[in-house]
């Protein structure tokens, strides 16, 4: 144990975090989240269309299959894998459909997917590049939902299996769940930052982790969101845990602080 007046060099700790090279690693081209599986909740992906921009990528699972109108436009889940597919081009990805055709989600279907996810127990990963808004929970039915949701949310970190979640996408302030329930997840707003890499860690706010809010692709391209910010957090997250598989929900959100901290510090 270090004495009260020993200096930060001292602290092993300290030097191990400064010895340690985990932006140049996260940043590395060879870093592409290699055989990481993300199970990602949203609308349906289109798969052909992805493969066009992905070739490589891989798919596993879920409801991909688009008729030649629905190629003209990419749903909001191919948008969020062709950012995931950038970030970490080696990954597995999973597709839950939440939607089902509809133009929102209910909240028993997000339930309903996160425990599948958890029961299977392939994903090491959930993409939620959504979240249901604070008006949509004051009826009886959506609050006990949004009670199985959490208990759901902390089910899926005891399994180590880590949830990232958009914060706030329909207001300024409050955040939408579950990333209103931040301990067991991580949660993600946008910011204006070029870099796909960049990160910013910001504890005690509406949404612990800010990062770049622009995709690449379609109306991502215009309009920043906490959906894209979602995507690429996830990514960092993939190139994590392909480094080191028995990375904990816990370990991984320190670590992306500490790499946030590091970022900032030039």
């Amino acid at each position: 144990m270090n004495s009260p007046g020993a200096s930060p060099s001292s602290n092993p700790l300290v030097r191990w975090r400064g010895q340690t090279p985990l932006v140049e690693i996260l940043r590395d081209p060879g870093s592409r989240g290699q055989g990481v599986r993300v199970g990602l909740i949203d609308t349906r992906i289109q798969w052909d269309l992805l493969k066009e921009r992905h070739p490589d990528a891989c798919w596993v699972g879920g409801n991909s299959n688009s008729s030649q109108d629905e190629r003209k436009a990419p749903t909001h889940g191919t948008l969020m894998a062709d950012i995931l597919l950038r970030q970490a081009p080696a990954i597995h990805v999973e597709s839950h459909d939440v939607f089902d055709g509809r133009p929102t989600a209910e909240p028993e279907a997000l339930v309903s997917a996160l425990s599948a996810i958890r029961q299977n127990g392939h994903c090491r990963l959930v993409n939620l590049s959504l979240g249901i808004p604070e008006d949509r929970w004051d009826t009886p039915r959506c609050k006990l939902a949004r009670q199985g949701l959490a208990r759901e949310v902390l089910a899926c970190y005891r399994a180590g299996i880590v949830v990232v979640a958009s914060a706030h996408n329909a207001h300024p302030v409050l955040q939408s769940a579950p990333a209103d329930n931040p301990p067991p997840l991580v949660s993600v707003a946008k910011a204006i930052f070029e870099d796909p890499f960049y990160l910013e860690y910001r504890p005690g706010d509406t949404a612990e982790f800010r990062a770049r809010g622009l995709g690449y692709w379609g109306v991502t391209t215009a309009s920043p969101s906490s959906s894209c910010a979602t995507a690429h957090v996830s990514g960092l997250v993939c190139r994590l845990l392909a480094l080191e598989p028995n990375l904990g929900p816990f370990q991984v959100k320190a670590l992306l602080g500490w790499y946030a901290e590091r970022l900032q510090q030039g």
